[in-house]
């Protein structure tokens, strides 16, 4: 079998559940520096580019795989149905004379749990017992054909266990009967079966506590959402929320880190960039060489980025795009050598960092816009290039689909209000944030409240009789944006640290020398 091209999801986390022919069974390995959503505990295995081949393609068993970047809001929302999906685990179809000659002869015990399809019990129990793999094998039927007249039972007789012993004779194991709404079959099944294994000997080692850790597991899981739900309706004041909320000045590191996994990892991960896609990408860069406050060399590689871009007017491939961004001179490059978010880290690894990063971008490109195009300015113009990048080119599909929805009334712009586009994506992203307040992909160190709060701005808002917030005030908060978001407000110590000159945010400069030839060259 060919090998996967595995290098260009290097940015992704990928994560498999492994469904055994023999039995349910997953496991959980280290994904090294990767951040991923999932531990030891979770029941999957993670993989990356070193081993992905080698675990998946010269194995005989059947993969589920999940393909997330870890910075993905919607993929970390999705964690929970992922990990309730490798408990359940899945079971081959496979006939009675089979069943044998699918295990490994260290197995001493073949169970069979007939049930109706839609039902969870069989899953629930193959999970429950997965510890003793080696020992005990178990199948689930769901159809009413051989199987069944082999054992003898229809649809009234289910849910059923049977043990088949390795001669090929079989007997059917007494559950009981489910009389009360308080004993559902996963327990009458477990308790079956470990008195049918107390009884045999059959198994090795047996411990009956072992059945607990999966159990609580569970439990814990539905208590974590439980948990979500209620800080999601919790009715928290911003004082109370405002202890946490970030006050540092936009980095620059931020901005280049975003840019830079934009253009090196997001876009190139398009299959093909023609038509629409195309031109959203030809859209996305004029704005970014007309408007992004950056230093010099930044810029230049973006103007010749977009020359070479508008130079192949049929589009190209995502892996033909990889080759083109390979732009790195002295006078035009764009950093690949910042390793960590600054104003945008977050209290683990997978919060805030690249979506957060990125929303600063937009609001810096529309209060870059403001201060420096003139009077009369085409104030759709980055709402909609915003628009288009995140409809074509951004990682999280689900994302994608909510911003746009959230996004329709571009066109509805006031032309003749200078400081519009400013306007409409602050309360984009306020309502991005009132919507993802609570979710599991917030930052619990760092609640998403509405921006400005009323300690980062005290004259923003006006105050109600009990001096609680009430509305903004639009022209007070609209000074505060352009502040706050400026060029001349931006954090470049790190950028000086590296042995880069502030120059470099000055275009009339020439922001190359000696000693920073080693830092273009790492």
């Amino acid at each position: 079998m060919k090998s996967l091209p595995i290098n260009k999801y290097i940015s992704f986390i990928i994560l498999v559940i492994i469904g055994n022919y023999q039995h349910a069974i997953s496991t959980a390995l280290s994904s090294g520096n990767i951040v991923s959503f999932y531990n030891a505990n979770d029941k999957v295995v993670v993989l990356n580019s070193q081993n992905f081949s080698q675990t998946v393609y010269q194995s005989e068993t059947a993969w589920l795989i999940e393909f997330y970047a870890s910075w993905c809001g919607h993929c970390q929302s999705y964690a929970n149905t992922y990990r309730e999906i490798a408990i359940d685990t899945w079971s081959s179809r496979i006939t009675f004379e089979e069943l044998y000659a699918r295990i490994p002869s260290t197995v001493q015990m073949l169970l069979v749990i007939a049930e109706k399809r839609d039902d969870f019990t069989g899953r629930q129990v193959m999970l429950d017992f997965s510890k003793y793999r080696d020992q005990i094998a178990i199948f689930r039927t769901t159809t009413d054909g051989k199987l069944w007249r082999k054992f003898n039972i229809t649809m009234t007789d289910v849910p059923a266990l049977f043990v088949i012993l390795r001669n090929r004779t079989f007997e059917r194991i007494n559950i009981g009967r489910n009389s009360s709404n308080n004993i559902d079959y996963r327990d009458l099944f477990n308790n079956a079966i470990r008195l049918y294994i107390n009884k045999t000997k059959y198994i090795e080692n047996f411990d009956d506590r072992d059945f607990e850790e999966v159990i609580l597991s569970k439990n814990a899981l539905k208590n974590t959402e439980t948990k979500q739900k209620l800080a999601q309706n919790k009715n928290v004041t911003d004082e109370i929320l405002d202890k946490n909320t970030i006050y540092r000045k936009v980095n620059m590191i931020d901005l280049e880190l975003a840019l830079s996994y934009m253009f090196r990892e997001e876009v190139p991960q398009t299959k093909e960039i023609h038509g629409e896609a195309y031109d959203a990408l030809v859209q996305w860069l004029t704005v970014l060489t007309k408007y992004f406050p950056g230093r010099e060399p930044v810029i230049a590689y973006f103007k010749q980025l977009l020359l070479k871009v508008n130079e192949q007017s049929n589009g190209f491939s995502g892996n033909q795009f990889r080759k083109i961004i390979d732009i790195k001179t002295s006078n035009a490059y764009l950093p690949n050598d910042h390793v960590q978010y600054q104003h945008c880290a977050g209290s683990a690894p997978q919060y805030r960092g690249y979506p957060c990063a990125l929303w600063l971008l937009f609001h810096t490109l529309t209060i870059s816009q403001y201060q420096t195009a003139p009077k009369q300015i085409n104030v759709t113009e980055i709402p909609l290039a915003i628009k288009n990048y995140i409809k074509h080119f951004f990682g999280c599909r689900q994302c994608s689909i909510n911003f746009m929805k959230e996004t329709i009334n571009i066109t509805q712009l006031n032309s003749q209000n200078k400081r519009e586009a400013i306007i409409y994506l602050w309360k984009i992203h306020n309502s991005v944030n009132k919507r993802l307040r609570g979710k599991v992909t917030e930052d619990p160190k760092y609640p998403k409240v509405q921006f400005p709060s009323k300690k980062l701005c005290t004259t923003c808002q006006s105050m109600n009789k009990d001096n609680t917030s009430n509305e903004y005030i639009m022209s007070k908060t609209i000074d505060f944006l352009v502040e706050y978001y400026s060029k001349e407000n931006m954090d470049t110590s790190l950028i000086l640290n590296n042995g880069l000159d502030l120059s470099c945010l000055n275009t009339s400069n020439n922001c190359i020398s000696k000693q920073k030839k080693d830092f273009l060259n790492n």
